[in-house]
């Protein structure tokens, strides 16, 4: 079962292949991976854990030239180190992402919800 919440392409034509460095990250529980296509080219992107484990296959398809991003919500998956790997015909480039832990996540939701019910400060 995919985990990609949405794809997405500009109509801007990148000069090189590139992945970029996932945003935000760390991250809880939805990321970010961007990535330049400057020509049509069979696409592999793919998430591993720590161990070498193929967590996820975001995409795995012919994809036309563009940039591209892809959200992935890994809120079913463990905290930890992950990898994201590309591969773009000839192109093959991997980057490291941090998935904050679940007691982590529900900290943050409490945090902003305690100050969505705090009044104002006065100035």
């Amino acid at each position: 079962k995919p985990e990609v919440v949405s794809v997405t392409w500009n109509n801007e034509l990148p000069v090189n292949f590139s992945l970029s460095q996932n945003y935000p990250n760390p991250f809880n529980p939805s990321t970010v991976i961007s990535l330049d296509l400057p020509q049509r080219a069979k696409v592999s992107l793919v998430i591993f854990n720590l161990l070498g484990q193929e967590v996820v296959r975001l995409i795995d398809r012919e994809m036309p030239a563009g940039k591209q991003s892809v959200i992935w919500n890994a809120d079913s998956n463990a905290a930890g180190i992950y990898f994201y790997h590309l591969t773009a015909g000839e192109f093959s480039e991997t980057k490291k992402m941090v998935l904050l832990s679940r007691f982590a996540r529900e900290e943050q939701r409490r945090d902003n919800a305690k100050q969505q019910d705090q009044p104002g400060q006065p100035e």
